[in-house]
């Protein structure tokens, strides 16, 4: 199955991407695209994604380029279509294409690691869009900005568990900043920075990096956030004796990502963030 992200835009918006089939065979082969499964939906009756042309003659030894046209109408970052290239009396196993776009009412947002992930079997297991926290009917009739379920009310947990002989627990967040095709906003500057990370968390193992930046419009900055146990940090805690009594647990720090900027501006610019972080038990030496 072969992932191809579309884009991330504003809702409203519309991007195309292109993608080439090729006839590696010297025959004609006449191909027709079946659309399997699909992710959530626009609210209207048009598809988020329209693939042209869905059956066509390709000679053999030649290519052929699809266009992809990805146009939401409500935010999700769920929106995907699983696409068969049927060709009729194919032995080998079909070829499947996993579209991927993602829509935000701002134009800044902050995606949680498993938001991000590029396996497309994680895409299969998103939630029905009526589960989300969507624009209701009266909302939509008083005119009321769209809620957008990337940036609003949102708590983030992530767990870190280090591994390897480094003891290191990673993960990643992305912090991106929308660009505007079709729709007429003036580009503004998104500011990104993280809050709450004390002295006390850092010395137990926690990091982030960066801390802050500034996000051009249309890119996307990494950010890292990792966990390492340190002895100085844990030494004489409640965090290091329980560990020392072979008891594993979890170390814990509540921070803020503050987005400011962009246009259109978020209306809730804070994201809760917890990072926990996993400290195995060890046992004392015996005497």
């Amino acid at each position: 199955c072969t992932l191809v992200h579309v884009a991330d835009l504003l809702v409203g918006d519309e991007a195309r991407k292109s993608i080439t089939l090729e006839n590696t065979s010297e025959f004609a082969l006449r191909y027709t695209l079946i659309t399997h499964q699909q992710g959530h939906t626009n609210r209207s009756a048009l598809p988020p994604f329209d693939v042209t042309p869905c059956e066509a003659t390709i000679e053999g030894g030649a290519s052929l380029s699809l266009d992809i046209l990805f146009a939401p109408d409500c935010p999700s970052d769920s929106f995907w279509s699983l696409v068969e290239v049927s060709v009729p009396n194919q032995e080998e196993e079909p070829h499947l294409l996993m579209l991927r776009g993602r829509a935000s009412a701002s134009a800044g947002y902050l995606l949680a690691p498993e938001q991000h992930a590029i396996d497309p079997t994680n895409l299969l297991r998103v939630p029905p869009r009526d589960m989300l926290n969507l624009q209701t009917c009266d909302e939509a009739a008083a005119n009321v900005p769209p809620r957008d379920e990337y940036n609003e009310d949102r708590l983030v947990e992530i767990s870190l568990v280090p591994s390897g002989p480094e003891g290191f627990g990673t993960a990643q967040m992305i912090v991106g900043h929308a660009k505007a095709n079709k729709l007429d906003y003036k580009p503004a500057p998104l500011d990104f920075s993280f809050e709450g990370l004390t002295p006390e968390a850092e010395r137990q193992g926690f990091s982030i990096d960066p801390l802050k930046g500034v996000v051009k419009e249309g890119e996307t900055q990494t950010v890292t956030v990792s966990f390492t146990p340190k002895e100085e940090g844990l030494l004489g805690s409640s965090l290091g004796v329980i560990a020392s009594f072979g008891v594993s647990q979890w170390a814990e720090v509540q921070l803020k990502c503050i987005l400011k900027g962009g246009n259109p501006a978020l209306t809730q610019p804070e994201t809760t963030i917890i990072l926990k972080g996993y400290i195995a038990g060890r046992s004392s030496p015996s005497a």
